[in-house]
Parts: structure tokens; C-alpha cells; sequence
């Protein structure tokens, strides 16, 4: 695969990726980091690749809004994750046209090899994809078409699709996955195997949702500037799980009403406030709890339970086990 980022305004060239034919990696798994110093800002790229998937991530730090052109030569199946920021892309010869992604947005776009563009406004800017290969991903098409909608009829063709025009949100458990990737301090085999094992349950994540999840047209309620403040909202629920404070004291701390940041959040996020802070407190008790180095009534007080009942019985509801049982 190739891939060249070039800055439309001065025809410069910013960065050019070459990786082996269905990422294929001679030691099982390969592995590279840019760190880009310009002058429109700062780049961070890390690149994982192995057998049919290739991994990218890291963060963009503007020092104004750019345009950059895209060419890539392989076709490929593109799990996207915009953790940050917010940016607009246009496919040459797509019907898809113009598509935008806002904080905590995701999508499952298929591309040919393609010629683009990307407009991109946000100061800050944090993105994760996974590519697959088409021989990859055509195993789990074959007789699950379904699954796929309308777009493996349009890879079939090799036409540029979405799985969806209406993106979804993350959910606290796709930013579990995607922040154990990101993470991961394994090496060699193991490595692999950590980060196919995550890569495939992020995108069963990310077809259950959009085959359950069915958005309709619909009048929003933000205003520039309202994205970073939903935003700064959510990291306040992920900096405490134990007392973040009311709706309203929230509201009040990012500068938004209390009835916009209700409707904003489910909005933006596609759960309530604190449906998405209980999801966040469930899945720091998981972790805890497959860790094995505290007791059930350790991990509940560390995520503000009081009483250890109601933790068991709220993560029984939640994971269908109870808290003992992973704590073996």
C-alpha cells in the first residue's frame, strides 16, 4: 500500500507511507512512528501492521485549518474513529460526496484506492483507523452480506462506500478497546494476537451498533463551540467515577445549559450523561476485576459503590456474570 498526505494549498508533500502487499510483516508484525515538526503544526502517526490489517493513530495539533490531499493506491476496508476534533473529507468520483466527522464519531467507509481530500478546522485532532485488506474482510462477507447492508454489493464493484451516511457515536466500550490497543506493551506473537483479538471485537462492536442503531434525520441543538464543551462534559465523567457531580453542577463547569448538555450528549454520543458514566464506572470494575488483584468490595468502593450489593447487582445486569465469577 502507498499512501501520500499533501498540502493542497502548496502542492507540498507532508508525509508518504509505503507498507507490503496485505500488510504483510516479515517477523509476524511491523511497526513505525512519525513525529512531524511543520508549519502547520504537530503530526504523530504510529503504524502497526500484520497479516490483512493495518493499524493508525495518533494526533494532530493545527496551527490553522488545512486542506491536504490523499492518495492511496489499495483497496481497503477503513474502520474509523474520530476520537477528537472534527474533520470533512471529499472523495474524488465518490457518490458518497462530502463527509464530516465530529468528536467521537465513527464510520465504516470502503475505498478502492482513491484521490481525496480532508478539510480540517479543529486545533486538536486525535484519530484511530484500522485497514483491512479485501481478502481479510472477505471472509467475513462471504454468505453475511447482510451484515454489510448495501456496501459489499458496492465493494463488489469497487465503488466507494459507507456502511452508513449518518455516523454513530463511540461507546465507552469501543474507547475501552481502542485504548488497549493504543496502550499495548506486548511484543512479537503475542502482540499480534492481542491486537487481532481487539481489532475484531471493536469491528463486531462496530457492525452490532449500526445493525441495531437505526438514526433518523433530525434538528440539532449545538452551536459552534458546543462539541468541546460536550467534550470537556465527558471528560469530567471519565476523570471520577465515583462523584462527577449533578447535571446541573456539570453543566455549569463547561459552560452550557443544563438542558443543552442532556440533549447535546445523547446527541453527540447516543447515550444519556449518565448512562455514559455508568458504562465508564462497569467497564473500570471489569478490568479490576479480570485483574485479580482486588476483592469484589475493593472494586466497588474504587468505583463509588457503597454498598457491594448494589455493584453486584448492577454488573450482573450490565455483563450477565456476576463480579466473583471474573474475579477467580
Amino acid at each position: 500500500m502507498q499512501m501520500r498526505l499533501t498540502d493542497d494549498d502548496v502542492q507540498e508533500v507532508l508525509l508518504e507511507l509505503h507498507l507490503p502487499p496485505e500488510f504483510a510483516a516479515e517477523n509476524g508484525i511491523g511497526e513505525s512512528h512519525v513525529q512531524l515538526d511543520h508549519r502547520l503544526g504537530n503530526f504523530s502517526r504510529t503504524q502497526i501492521w500484520f497479516d490483512g490489517i493495518h493499524l493508525s493513530y495518533g494526533m494532530v495539533a493545527l496551527n490553522q485549518p488545512v486542506r491536504i490531499r490523499v492518495e492511496m493506491d489499495t483497496p481497503v476496508l477503513e474502520m474509523h474513529f474520530s476520537l477528537h476534533g472534527s474533520f470533512r473529507s471529499q472523495l474524488t468520483g465518490s457518490s458518497v460526496g462530502g463527509h464530516t466527522y465530529n468528536h467521537q464519531q465513527h464510520n465504516l467507509i470502503y475505498t478502492p484506492g482513491f484521490e481525496g481530500r480532508f478539510e480540517i478546522d479543529s486545533t486538536e485532532n486525535q484519530l484511530f483507523e484500522v485497514n483491512f485488506s479485501e481478502s481479510y474482510v472477505n471472509r467475513f462477507i462471504a454468505g453475511n452480506e447482510k451484515l454489510m447492508r448495501g456496501m459489499a454489493e458496492q465493494m463488489a464493484r469497487r465503488e466507494i462506500a459507507l456502511l452508513s451516511r449518518h455516523n454513530r457515536p463511540i461507546t465507552p466500550a469501543m474507547n475501552a478497546l481502542i485504548r488497549d490497543i493504543m496502550d499495548c506493551r506486548k511484543t512479537g506473537l503475542m502482540k499480534r494476537l492481542f491486537l487481532e483479538a481487539k481489532v475484531l471485537e471493536l469491528f463486531m462492536l462496530q457492525l452490532e451498533q449500526f445493525n441495531t442503531d437505526v438514526p433518523t434525520e433530525r434538528d440539532t441543538c449545538l452551536k459552534t463551540g458546543d462539541h468541546e464543551r460536550l467534550e470537556a462534559a465527558k471528560a469530567l465523567l471519565e476523570g471520577d467515577l465515583q462523584a462527577p457531580g449533578s447535571l446541573l453542577s456539570i453543566a455549569h463547569q463547561v459552560g452550557l445549559n443544563d438542558y443543552k448538555l442532556k440533549r447535546g450528549f445523547k446527541e453527540v454520543y447516543g447515550t444519556t450523561l449518565f448512562g455514559y458514566w455508568h458504562d465508564l464506572r462497569m467497564a473500570e470494575a471489569r478490568r479490576l476485576l479480570c485483574e485479580g488483584k482486588k476483592a469484589v468490595g475493593e472494586v466497588a468502593d474504587a468505583i463509588g459503590y457503597q454498598n457491594p450489593h448494589h455493584f453486584t447487582a448492577a454488573f450482573k445486569k450490565k455483563y450477565g456474570v456476576l463480579p466473583s465469577q471474573l474475579n477467580r
